[in-house]
């Protein structure tokens, strides 16, 4: 019974027998003082931090919360923590402030017992999502309460029929618009959001968004678990949805990703799907000037001639990969492409790698890193640095190489790149390096 009050309010705990002073019995006497000496405005952001579905938040959040000047509720915290119930923190210049745990309850049940609702706050995690979609640092300091606002508008739509649009913008600004997900990777939870949010998306007849939703759920099966007969499931409903839309760009898209997952799996039909793809996407080209899918297209056959050419020994085929790969990077670069310039600039390198040429792999590699870098893409980082740790093994440099292939595996780690460590620590293994635990 005990252990159960303290969870549902830790902050209401008395002191046992006579330790403490008269007056200040217990937890909630001391924050009753501190809240109550609070003004109304001040009052008013404590209770609504409360209402957040985590202790910490920007000053962004909580104004697009409150409808308020961001300025106002900046210098309300800073008031706030003045009374030692929140502290202030900031991670890139970007400032958040903490409730400490027992203030939080403290504000939550005040929140709770004031009948306040939690569709503001569910509304302005959308808006913040909106305005930040692009920001990595702003959506890692917010992750949780933007998650956890997308799960409570699922619970609001099965409880009343309403407010599932929340749901389905939140995991496609996220996945889709933004480079979030790709960026960060996937937890348990934001993996079962994204396939919550294709079904809702299904149901209310957004095809659109569902073809999308798809897409990027195969890239997380392909990229992070590994999981090829899910990826191509996802997929082909991907590409399903593509043809109803008439979206030629797409279908070569997708037609092309099928066509690895198949390579992938040693299927004999991979060359078929490279084929109608790259047919689609020059025709595509031509009438629409447009070279998206071309250098998708190009880029993934660059890959695709790697692994054969890697795997054949095959010298004509590497040739090939390295052309393709360099064609395809030079288009991204051009259209600001910079997810397929990454991947093309990984390929070219892995070609001249199996070439033999270890200096020109490592210094592509290396200026795939610095693009990695500058989006701030934990899985790129890692795969670049990864490919540059493999350059210097077989440069002799193995101090250099170790320290790479750590930070590879840190990122990898961090990211969900279940099949990805198994690859590197495979490596490490094999050539005797060092293996971090977690």
């Amino acid at each position: 019974d005990l252990i159960q009050r303290i969870q549902a309010a830790p902050h209401d705990l008395n002191m046992p027998g006579d330790f403490g002073e008269l007056g200040r019995k217990g937890i909630k006497s001391l924050l009753d003082a501190s809240v109550d000496a609070l003004d109304k405005r001040l009052h008013d952001v404590f209770v609504t931090f409360g209402g957040l579905f985590e202790p910490t938040s920007t000053p962004e959040l909580l104004a697009l919360t409150m409808n308020a000047d961001t300025a106002d509720i900046r210098d309300a915290l800073e008031q706030i923590e003045l009374r030692g119930l929140v502290n202030s923190a900031s991670r890139e210049d970007i400032g958040y402030y903490r409730l400490h745990d027992l203030a939080y309850s403290y504000a939550r049940t005040m929140f709770v017992s004031k009948g306040l609702s939690e569709g503001p706050v569910i509304e302005a995690c959308r808006r913040y999502t909106a305005v930040y979609f692009d920001n990595l640092t702003a959506l890692d300091i917010e992750q949780s309460n933007i998650l956890e606002a997308a799960s409570a508008a699922h619970e609001t739509t099965l409880r009343t029929g309403s407010g599932s649009d929340v749901l389905v913008d939140i995991m496609r600004l996220l996945t889709v618009d933004g480079p979030y997900f790709a960026a960060r990777g996937h937890t348990s939870h934001s993996l079962q959001l994204l396939r919550t949010a294709i079904d809702t998306a299904t149901q209310q007849g957004e095809i659109e968004t569902a073809h999308y939703l798809w897409s990027k759920l195969g890239n997380t099966y392909s990229d992070f678990t590994g999981d090829l007969p899910a990826a191509l499931d996802a997929y082909q409903t991907a590409l399903k949805l593509a043809r109803e839309l008439e979206n030629t760009q797409r279908e070569a898209v997708l037609l092309t990703v099928i066509a690895k997952i198949r390579f992938r799996q040693n299927a004999a039909d991979s060359d078929s799907y490279y084929e109608q793809a790259e047919r689609i996407a020059r025709e595509h080209s031509q009438r629409h000037d447009d070279d998206f899918a071309l250098c998708f297209v190009l880029h993934h056959r660059g890959y695709m001639e790697g692994v054969r050419g890697e795997a054949e020994s095959n010298r004509v085929r590497l040739e090939q990969s390295r052309a393709l790969s360099d064609e395809a990077a030079a288009i991204a670069a051009r259209l600001g492409l910079h997810e397929l310039h990454f991947h093309s600039l990984i390929n070219r390198g892995a070609a001249e790698h199996e070439l033999q040429e270890y200096l020109t792999a490592h210094a592509i590699h290396e200026s795939a890193y610095l693009l990695a870098r500058e989006q701030g893409n934990y899985p790129w980082m890692a795969s670049a640095l990864q490919s540059m740790g493999e350059d210097e093994h077989c440069l002799g440099r193995t101090e250099q190489a170790q320290r790479h292939l750590d930070e590879a595996l840190a990122l990898w780690r961090q990211s969900g790149g279940k099949a990805q460590v198994m690859e590197l620590t495979g490596f490490m293994q094999r050539h005797d390096y060092t293996i971090k635990p977690e």
